[in-house]
């Protein structure tokens, strides 16, 4: 009989293209829904068919149910994207008639995506996270550029394009307290609240992820640990290698900020060690979807992926299995090229250390020899782009929030 289908929202993602890779790869068959079907990873054969559909909103919703009607058949769905997840959580008894999906209370999603909630909450439960402002005004401004050491980092409550559009970055990091007032005043002229906290000093290879799948019962029963060796922008950017860890940086009980939330399904969590006081620090997590490391946790004998989907549709877990001893790497090889090229520049990599890590990759990004033209598609994209060639579609249509693209 032929097993459910899997449906990847946003699959015009890295995390789309990876999430839809795996799952076909164990013989469930896939459709994908895009906001722009043109987008290199949308370019994958491991989709029976791609939709063209808003991602996120009363769109998506309409999208999901009338694929749901067609099939005739509930099927598993895996959002990638923060917006996505928001919808699905929101609209959940809608869609629970067709698809099946694993998220906690819409109230936890809703504190996990929303970085001024969730940095209150971390707070006042004693989780070490860096000394954080909230900038809704311009009295909040100037509490905070009295009281903030420097260096300093802003960011939004969420990523939108109103930010990417006046900050172009996903964080902006500042050095003093001009710079501080200079990016305070742009963010409330535009209209928006600013998270600021304290650096974490230490290196890009100090940023580690932990991993982890709770069943629909709230137990966890996988999860899987890795440190990005290098990122692009460096120090505030998208990881572009990454490699999978032996042992946990810190004890996960330190920073299990997800079990007294009675948690369930799929959630990252980014933290980074602090090179002078070795303490560790809550960045923040990514809820209730996939993203690059599902990869890379899959390539370490760790099934997140298939047992999302076993959960979702009511079907046994797959039995653990003990994780491959190897290390894995992950690795965005466009990305990794312009970021390797940054960190030359700046003096923190030499030729031999390059060369060096690069040994033992495994897992990529959009390269595959199974499904090899999202690689080439990537490729050309960036080739005209640096002719200044039109290439509409490349990376999604004007005004769209990118989802951790390679690029």
């Amino acid at each position: 009989m032929r097993k459910p289908y899997a449906v990847i929202n946003k699959l015009d993602s890295i995390a789309g293209l990876q999430a839809s890779r795996i799952l076909s790869g164990y013989g469930i068959p896939v459709i994908g829904i895009a906001d722009d079907p043109r987008n290199f990873c949308c370019r994958t054969n491991t989709c029976e068919r791609v939709l063209k559909s808003e991602t996120s909103g009363e769109g998506l919703v309409d999208t999901l149910i009338k694929l749901g009607r067609e099939t005739g058949r509930k099927s598993a769905l895996f959002s990638c994207s923060d917006d996505s997840v928001l919808t699905v959580s929101a609209h959940r008894e809608r869609l629970g008639e067709y698809y099946g999906f694993v998220l906690p209370e819409h109230e936890t999603v809703e504190l996990l995506t929303d970085k001024v909630r969730l940095y209150e909450y971390l707070e006042g439960k004693g989780f070490p996270v860096p000394p954080t402002y909230i900038v809704r005004s311009e009295a909040d401004a100037r509490n905070a550029a009295g009281r903030i050491s420097y260096p300093c980092i802003a960011k939004p409550p969420r990523l939108t394009k109103d930010w990417l559009d006046c900050f172009k970055y996903k964080a902006v990091k500042i050095s003093n307290s001009a710079e501080f007032h200079a990016v305070s005043d742009k963010g409330l002229n535009a209209g928006m609240t600013l998270v600021v906290q304290e650096w974490i000093e230490g290196t890009d290879s100090n940023i580690y992820q932990f991993y982890y799948y709770f069943d629909r019962n709230g137990v966890p029963v996988l999860n899987h640990t890795s440190r990005k060796l290098r990122q692009w922008p460096v120090e505030l950017g998208e990881a572009s290698l990454v490699e999978s860890c032996a042992s946990d940086p810190v004890p996960r009980e330190s920073v299990d900020i997800f079990s007294g939330l009675n948690y369930r399904g799929m959630v990252s969590l980014e933290l980074k060690i602090d090179e002078k006081s070795g303490r560790c620090y809550i960045i923040e997590p990514d809820t209730g979807r996939p993203n690059t490391s599902v990869a890379l946790a899959e390539a370490s004998g760790l099934p997140m992926l298939y047992t999302m989907y076993c959960d979702a549709l009511g079907m046994p877990l797959p039995e653990p299995t003990a994780p491959k001893p190897r290390r894995a790497k992950w690795i965005s090889l466009t990305r990794d090229l312009i970021a390797s090229g940054a960190y030359f520049n700046k003096g923190r990599l030499t030729f031999r250390d390059w060369a060096d890590s690069l040994r033992g990759i495994n897992t990529f990004a959009v390269f595959s020899l199974k499904d090899p033209v999202p690689f080439f598609a990537d490729i050309f994209g960036l080739f005209t782009a640096a002719f200044g060639l039109q290439n509409a579609g490349r990376r999604g249509q004007p005004g769209k929030v990118p989802q951790k693209s390679p690029v």
